[in-house]
């Protein structure tokens, strides 16, 4: 590699263009980490160049190394740089340059205003108009930098972006870049005007040409970069790793992207068309919940992590292919060694996108079909440690197979009898990787039966599947909505309402999202209903008996918000005509024989519900 110390306007001065990958990350700096600190810096230079006289040298400021790779661009074509590493800076320093030539215009000296002119665009001949762009970056910000370097003006620029502000952000979201260009003019305005109230006392001896001259001196030779240019035998992802803790921290999704596709590159794969088919799809694929926003850069928060989505996926995606044990900060080395093992790039990427499909059902499932369901209640009862496991399985059998829906069944059977008997999700990370261990050794397929088999087998508190004599006596005796959270409470009845449904019913879509409803309010008062005190029991016994009874599963149902709140706390007698007259879910049926409501009756009802629930998440065969 060459290495040498330039200046921004050696960097800008010829006649090249500085393209970023298609496969890298986006433009992520923000305005407090990065671009207020730079202007800092600016500045200060800016000052200390407005301090020295005629002939003093212009102070510095290194910025840090960006790492380029010249790349064939044609005959007559204008010369292409490939970004390794740095383009966050790169892009915006152009930024900053562009607004630096527009805010300061006719004020400038004709050889500032041609020199800024001639660092932010290449001159005519041009084979293609978008040679005319100094910085290119990737497609989804293609459209910022044409109108940043068109525009002329922040009334322009901001014309071409419209947006509000609303409810304390920008909607729809303003674009980085663009706020980017805004933030720099600003400064650059008011510091050239002299309104700046924090600007260093220097500039209120300058005149406006000085404060031009000041500032585009401390820019254009002032900063300075380390630029490391590549030959022919270097290894640019190993320098990338290198280089990458600067300025904004790289996830390891970023790390990863970078690597799959200079690897893909080496190997003469034609990387455009495999980021078209493999990869597009995790940079640009909207989020259904919000479509302004990409799907798999959305932060998730699972157990004690919180990344993004897409780096969640490749940490449960590489545990799923290897069966080890790994902290996410180790996650890009595993990668790295799993993607050598497989050794050929469409083939990987082919294995990625296929999981990142089931992975994506696992976060925004589809109710409608047992694995939606399934994937529904593990979210709601924050079992991700079984991702690995899923993504596996849906590998070896087909995400659509009854094979795998056996299978996801008896896993969720498995957690769901563990959460209603009160037991701890502490183990779950050692079981569910021991069980894909012992799957992904066995010489058979994986099966219901072989689940069955080995967490069946397994004793203690913090492993154990409960039978059935167990999981009914909790169902039909414990204070269920204590026991589990509210969520989860729903989530409970709502299983049983979908399996209590006749075949032969009318199949009803719930628009009015559903809530638990205490058929005997939790506050109710001795009016509503007398204590009843067994044989030698006393009234302080038999009152926790009876508030303890009031929370198990026999007390509760499912109504719309609208309906549970015009009934909620109201006795017996008034709350039933409501229900049985305005509610058409099969839980709530069951009242309109009922005519009274007492301990005995709830205590009746929860044992018809827990028999739904066996037959939901039946135990083991072979227990």
């Amino acid at each position: 590699m060459k290495t040498d110390k330039t200046t921004v306007f050696q960097l800008f001065d010829q006649k090249r263009r500085f393209v970023v990958p298609l496969f890298q990350r986006g433009y992520v700096w923000s305005l407090e980490s990065q671009w207020q600190p730079l202007w800092a810096d600016i500045l200060d230079l800016a000052a200390a160049v407005g301090s020295s006289t005629g002939n003093a040298s212009t102070p510095t400021h290194f910025m840090g190394a960006i790492v380029l790779n010249q790349t064939q661009a044609g005959v007559n074509y204008v010369p292409i740089i490939e970004i390794i590493d740095g383009q966050q800076r790169l892009t915006t320093l152009f930024v900053f340059l562009t607004a630096l030539r527009d805010e300061v215009g006719e004020q400038a000296n004709r050889f500032i205003a041609a020199e800024l002119d001639k660092l932010t665009r290449n001159d005519d001949p041009l084979k293609e108009h978008v040679e005319r762009y100094k910085v290119w970056p990737t497609a989804a910000y293609q459209k910022d930098i044409q109108d940043i370097a068109e525009s002329g003006s922040v009334t322009e620029l901001l014309r071409r972006n419209p947006s509000q502000f609303r409810y304390r952000k920008w909607d729809p979201p303003r674009p980085p870049l663009v706020e980017a260009y805004e933030f720099f003019a600003t400064q650059i305005r008011s510091l050239i005007a002299g309104t700046m109230d924090e600007a260093p006392e220097v500039f209120a001896s300058l005149n406006v040409a000085e404060r031009i001259e000041s500032l585009h001196q401390a820019v254009t030779r002032g900063l300075q970069l380390v630029t490391i240019e590549l030959e022919a035998d270097d290894d640019a992802q190993v320098i990338f790793e290198t280089l990458n803790a600067r300025g904004a921290p790289l996830q390891a999704g970023d790390l990863v992207r970078n690597f799959v596709f200079l690897d893909a590159l080496r190997r003469n794969e034609d990387i455009d068309t495999l980021y078209a088919s493999s990869w597009r799809e995790f940079d640009e694929a909207p989020d259904p919940a919000q479509p302004r926003k990409v799907f798999w850069k959305q932060e998730e928060r699972q157990g004690r992590l919180k990344r993004s989505r897409f780096d969640l996926f490749l940490f449960h995606f590489v545990s799923a292919n290897t069966g080890d044990e790994f902290t996410i900060e180790q996650l890009y080395g595993r990668f790295k060694q799993l993607w050598d093992r497989w050794g050929d790039p469409p083939t990987a990427l082919n294995e990625l996108v296929t999981s990142s499909q089931v992975y994506s059902r696992l976060l925004a499932p589809e109710t409608s079909n047992r694995f939606g369901q399934f994937a529904s209640r593990m979210r709601i009862l924050d079992t991700t440690t079984m991702y690995p496991l899923v993504l596996w399985l849906a590998k070896e059998l087909g995400v659509h197979s009854h094979a795998f829906e056996d299978c996801v069944v008896a896993l969720e059977s498995f957690v769901i009898r563990r959460a209603v008997c009160g037991l701890t999700q502490k183990a779950y990370n050692r079981v569910f990787l021991e069980l894909l261990r012992a799957l992904r050794e066995s010489d058979v397929p994986p099966s219901r039966e072989m689940i069955e088999m080995e967490l069946g087998s397994h004793s203690g508190e913090s492993v154990s599947w409960p039978d059935d004599d167990t999981f009914y006596r909790h169902l039909s005796t414990a204070p269920t909505y204590l026991l589990l959270r509210p969520r989860q409470t729903l989530m409970l009845l709502e299983a049983i309402e979908r399996h209590n449904k006749s075949a032969f019913a009318e199949d009803i879509t719930i628009r009015s999202p559903l809530s638990v409803e205490h058929v005997h309010p939790q506050q109710g008062t001795e009016e509503d209903w007398p204590l009843e005190t067994l044989d030698g029991e006393a009234p302080d016994a038999a009152r926790l008996r009876t508030d303890l009874t009031i929370q198990g599963l026999g007390n509760l149902t499912l109504l719309t918000q609208p309906l549970n709140s015009s009934v909620s706390r109201g006795a017996y007698a008034l709350k039933r005509p409501a229900i049985t007259q305005q509610s058409l879910l099969s839980l709530n049926a069951y009242f309109q024989n009922q005519d009274v409501w007492s301990l005995a009756d709830i205590q009746k009802r929860a044992a018809v519900l827990a028999k739904s629930a066996l037959e939901i998440w039946p135990a083991p065969k072979a227990s």
